[in-house]
């Protein structure tokens, strides 16, 4: 369903230019949401409509910036683990394209959450560790905006996701370890030899 949606918008993109304008603003969100879905086909397609319908990504980005952020928190939530992920993979695209852009900073309080909700949430998932890609797009590109202790707050879920028994397998612990030393980098006034201690220890031991 999916990839007939992305082809009959691809067609209208590119056949029926000034018809479709009108549902910029409700399509151009689903469309470059649409171009992190894993699919070839699907990706493509939304990807033509997105390059077809934006002055270029990064204005396309700013000019949609409230409403494609408003579908990943929608997505988010979403029973759909596939959308769950292109939620977390969109977001990412968004604050490492938009980091300068201060249009992006009202919107960071929310990514934040996203983020530390995924993280804390004990409930695995396929292909949840997209989240720890986001967390460290926030930490590298954001720290300056983020509220005061949520740095500290996700490197801890960070390290906690590391240490949990038997949480998301060796490909989620890996992605794990490779945000924590991204976070730790970027938060350096944070004590995160501790955090990495107290992560590490259990597993050793054990």
């Amino acid at each position: 369903a999916l990839s007939l949606t992305g082809e009959a918008v691809k067609y209208m993109a590119t056949k029926a230019t000034e018809n479709i304008r009108r549902y910029h603003k409700e399509l151009l969100p689903v469309a470059f949401a649409g171009v992190h879905d894993p699919v070839k086909e699907v990706k493509e397609a939304w990807e033509t409509f997105w390059t077809e319908c934006t002055p270029g990504n990064s204005n396309g980005l700013s000019l949609y910036l409230e409403e494609i952020i408003s579908l990943c928190v929608a997505m988010s939530g979403s029973p759909s683990y596939l959308f769950r992920k292109m939620s977390l993979d969109t977001l990412q695209d968004v604050v490492k394209e938009q980091k300068t852009n201060p249009r992006l900073k009202p919107y960071i309080q929310r990514i934040s959450e996203i983020v530390l909700t995924t993280l804390t949430n004990t409930n695995h998932w396929a292909h949840k560790e997209a989240v720890f890609s986001l967390a460290s797009a926030l930490a590298v590109s954001c720290k300056d905006q983020l509220a005061e202790g949520f740095p500290l707050r996700m490197l801890e879920a960070v390290y906690d996701a590391i240490s949990a028994p038997g949480r998301g397998g060796k490909t989620y612990r890996l992605a794990a370890m490779v945000c924590a030393g991204k976070c730790s980098e970027a938060f350096s006034s944070l004590d995160t030899f501790s955090l990495a201690r107290k992560s590490i220890s259990p597993i050793i031991s054990g």
